[in-house]
């Protein structure tokens, strides 16, 4: 048991490691209105299960539940699971799609805030003559807030690793192009223009860089700069890429 407690507390102050899971499916993109989604935390924990009794949680499976709620009222605990070695508890938080012509944050923002973690806000947008959409990332700066003071209180740093999932669950292809260094499902890119088919699924990997850039608490401005990608139909890729 003493070897437990020892690798929780080894991990807690060598950085919590946090993966962030933000699933978007294309026809998420086409809404009229905002759509309330979910955005999966992972947070790394020694053992799911008591080293004693595996029937019941782990010490550090429950110190965690109770530093979560009190830092993260909106958090809703789902499920500890281990993968590759590594365990992990699972917490879902709401996570917000605005859509084209609604005003953020003058419309949208403050309220959200209230309510949300983040928000994908959706921008008409054009590559030559190709329409396409800008689908813009962003986090409020009171959860950002949050992470600085659980890690603070909990005397370690945050390293934060954030993956946007695709999946075209609509009958036609879809393409989407990304400007930017990323991985894309575990291949390193320095941008990618990608054609998905129907069921199909990418898994995209903010550089560290992006990821730090983006959860920035700035000093002059309500809300740090978001991370981009654009989507288009097949027809609009087809346009996009005739010259090249």
């Amino acid at each position: 048991m003493k070897h437990i407690l020892l690798a929780g507390l080894l991990l807690l102050l060598a950085g919590c490691k946090v993966e962030m899971e933000i699933p978007i499916a294309f026809s998420d993109l086409e809404t009229k209105e905002v759509l309330t989604k979910s955005l999966f935390v992972l947070v790394e924990v020694p053992t799911c299960k008591d080293y004693e009794d595996t029937r019941n949680e782990s010490k550090s499976l429950i110190d965690l539940k109770e530093k979560v709620a009190a830092h993260f009222p909106i958090a809703k605990y789902s499920q500890c699971f281990s993968k590759k070695m590594n365990s992990f508890a699972e917490y879902k938080l709401p996570f917000s799609i605005i859509p084209k012509g609604m005003k953020f944050p003058k419309e949208a923002g403050d309220k959200l805030s209230e309510t949300s973690v983040g928000v994908i806000r959706l921008k008409d947008a054009k590559i030559g003559e190709a329409p396409i959409t800008d689908v813009q990332l962003f986090f409020f700066n009171t959860f950002k807030k949050q992470l600085n003071q659980f890690a603070e209180d909990n005397y370690t740093s945050l390293s934060a690793t954030i993956h946007q999932i695709l999946t075209n669950d609509l009958s036609e292809k879809r393409f989407y192009y990304i400007s930017t260094p990323v991985y894309v499902d575990g291949y390193a890119y320095e941008y990618i223009d990608e054609l998905l088919a129907k069921g199909d699924k990418s898994t995209i990997t903010l550089s560290n860089v992006s990821a730090d850039l983006l959860m920035l608490i700035p000093d002059n401005e309500a809300y740090a700069k978001p991370w981009s990608i654009t989507v288009g139909t097949e027809e609009a890729y087809k346009k996009a890429t005739a010259s090249d």
